[in-house]
């Protein structure tokens, strides 16, 4: 059965690579999208942080009632 010549050796290997465009600032796209991903992954965290901060101090949102534009009940 083996003929000691597979018929996928006979394949030739193909490096191509295709260039969709050249930038100078090209590192500082990267580190751009890099803090935006990291950003995304913990604005929900930092959100809910603030909301169980308000809730557990009773204030109305997240300014304190002294900074609120609503007068406070007398």
């Amino acid at each position: 059965m083996d003929a000691g010549v597979s018929p996928a050796a006979k394949i030739p290997e193909v490096d191509k690579q295709l260039v969709l465009f050249h930038s100078d600032q090209l590192e500082k796209i990267r580190d751009g999208a890099r803090l935006l991903d990291t950003i995304g992954n913990w604005l929900p965290v930092i959100v809910v942080a603030i909301g169980a901060c308000c809730w557990h101090t009773g204030a109305d949102g997240p300014l304190p009632a002294r900074l609120s534009a609503r007068p406070s009940p007398a």
